[in-house]
């Protein structure tokens, strides 16, 4: 008796677990921005990637101050690049910050990885040498002789090292 078989051409769709966490190239990050870098420009772009597909395997990004202070940096949510967002003065501010920044899947429930990162403002030669007095007056005998000190005058410049020394000719 000869064998019967049939034959069927069958699609199946495999739907996608989100069993695979964000990896990230690395997890911490120390940045040396300089003070004049303009506010919206980039200063780096996190790497990851997600061995999920689809909506598992989107990554949005979000960044959190370690302390609570204003932020001179953030993430953009869609593709990781962190961008300066206000005018950074390594005068007045402090140099440096750490932040978190959580790279999370679209899978429910989400899972993530953490990005530590350290940012360092970079002094730039950006202020002027005062003088601690508007107006300086000596009296200088007609006699003395050249060379003969007869006052003091002082200058500071806020910057920081090498920037703030002042030398007066």
């Amino acid at each position: 008796m000869p064998s019967l078989s049939a034959e069927r051409h069958l699609v199946v769709h495999i739907r996608d677990e989100n069993d695979n966490a964000p990896i990230v190239s690395r997890t911490h990050y120390t940045l040396s921005v300089p003070e004049n870098t303009l506010p919206g420009i980039t200063v780096v772009t996190l790497e990851a990637s997600d061995d999920d597909v689809g909506v598992n395997a989107r990554l949005t990004y979000s960044l959190t101050p370690r302390f609570n202070r204003p932020k001179m940096i953030d993430v953009d949510p869609d593709n990781g690049n962190i961008f300066v967002v206000r005018h950074l003065d390594f005068e007045s501010s402090d140099v440096e910050q750490d932040y978190e920044v959580l790279v999370q899947d679209g899978g429910s429930p989400p899972l993530s990885a953490i990005v530590h990162l350290t940012v360092i403002i970079v002094d730039i030669n950006d202020c002027s040498p005062q003088f601690t007095q508007s107006v300086y007056v000596f009296e200088v005998l007609e006699n003395c002789e050249r060379g003969t000190s007869v006052g003091t005058v002082l200058a500071s410049d806020s910057d920081g090292w090498p920037f703030n020394v002042v030398r007066l000719s």
